[in-house]
């Protein structure tokens, strides 16, 4: 009996036991959604539906063990009297907003529709790493939640608002993405809150242009470039600036250049690492292509380094800035060039997306034109088939029979940098 009596003394003092008796929120927002979701994305009828599934459990599993540890190993550390209550507070704070990440995601893909299949996988590539709320002394403080509770409920609604129009741009979803960030940055300026105002403003920027109206896209992005400068925010100035060069770019590339040196200026203020400057650098580089090939090549290749640095060699990013740099190559007719940067792009988002997906397509079409550039008309037959089918698999016979996709090899540039 006393033997019986210490080891349940020693359990209930045991810090790790302790914490990991406390309710478990990431088993909510995933663990006991998985099935729904399962559900939702195979009955939207997409022919990838499967197989984009089971690469998104398999990395909402990774993420939500790795959210779970974290949050047990920091509440153990705190119960054992090694983390303060403010370090314990920062990392709380941290994993909070970790969840509601992981919360707008699943929502989303408990609502599943053909598009939002398409972009499962990009959208669950940009949850904040769980690693993050690793670096208790370089963690903000904690949000001190407002006393009345409607106040708080407020904020916690804005904050949650935010996050899904950042993945509505993510996932391309124009629509559900201006009806969420249209209320939001109205509110935003009647409350004042700067932050929110500036980042909301260059999100509904980049709506307008997925929804393909240019001149309204323009006009926001101006806004929110002017708004970032203003509060003195230059990480989100760099990626607006970077997003308004692209829309004006299009018809306009040397109207977009008169923006270069203010791009460059706020450039060399950023620090190293700042996903800002890796996006105003490609911009910069994919304009300068067209008539200035070897300072566009140099921009490229620096934003490459750049994005591999902050994400690895693997990413949807990184693969991007490759499909930059290979099509620059092929208007050049620099052919060896462009086969490698754009075969390590179709590798990266083979590996990433899966093999039916309409970057994918992309990237073949592409590699088709540097094949018949190089006289084997047999493998750009080959890839060009093979594009057109997932092309209708994706978007319907009628869709995908269209000469050129809806994407490019660099698509994802202004997003995924």
């Amino acid at each position: 009996v006393l033997v019986l009596v210490l080891v349940i003394l020693l359990g209930t003092c045991d810090p790790a036991a302790a914490c990991a008796e406390e309710d478990d929120p990431v088993a909510a927002l995933w663990d006991r959604r998985r099935d729904a979701i399962h559900g939702a994305m195979t009955a939207t009828g997409a022919s990838s539906a499967e197989s984009t599934w089971e690469r998104v459990a398999a990395r909402l599993d990774a993420h939500a063990g790795a959210l779970r540890a974290g949050s047990l190993a920091a509440c153990a550390a705190h119960r054992r009297g090694e983390r303060s209550d403010e370090l314990q507070a920062r990392h709380a704070s941290c994993l909070s907003g970790q969840l509601v990440a992981l919360k707008v995601l699943t929502d989303a893909l408990a609502g599943a529709d053909a598009r939002t299949v398409e972009g499962a996988l990009l959208a669950v590539g940009e949850l904040p790493p769980p690693a993050a709320c690793d670096d208790l002394e370089g963690l903000p403080a904690a949000i001190v939640a407002a006393e009345d509770p409607a106040v708080a409920a407020e904020a916690g609604l804005r904050r949650e608002q935010l996050l899904a129009a950042r993945l509505a741009v993510t996932m391309r979803r124009a629509s559900e993405g201006l009806a969420i960030a249209a209320p939001l940055l109205a509110r935003a300026r009647e409350l004042g809150d700067r932050p929110v105002e500036v980042e909301v403003a260059g999100i509904i920027g980049s709506l307008r242009a997925i929804a393909g109206d240019p001149a309204a896209a323009e006009l926001a992005l101006t806004d929110a470039v002017w708004l970032a400068d203003l509060v003195g925010d230059d990480e989100l100035l760099a990626r607006h600036l970077a997003a308004l060069l692209r829309v004006i770019g299009v018809d306009r590339p040397a109207e977009a250049l008169r923006w270069r040196r203010h791009a460059e200026t706020v450039i060399a203020r950023l620090p190293a690492g700042s996903r800002g400057a890796a996006e105003l650098v490609a911009a910069i580089g994919s304009l300068l292509g067209a008539t200035e090939p070897g300072p566009a090549q140099a921009l490229l290749q620096k934003a490459l380094a750049l994005a591999e640095a902050q994400d690895g060699a693997e990413h949807e990013r990184v693969a991007a800035v490759l499909g930059e740099l290979g099509e620059l190559a092929l208007r050049q007719g620099e052919l060896p060039a462009a086969r490698a940067s754009l075969t390590r792009a179709l590798a990266i988002h083979e590996a990433r997306l899966g093999p039916d997906h309409l970057r994918v397509a992309a990237v073949l079409r592409s590699l088709a034109a540097v094949d018949g550039g190089s006289g084997d008309g047999v493998a750009a037959e080959g890839r060009l088939a093979r594009a057109l089918a997932i092309q209708e698999a994706s978007l319907g016979r009628e869709q995908g029979a269209l000469d050129g996709p809806r994407v490019s090899a660099s698509e994802g540039v202004r997003q995924d940098l």
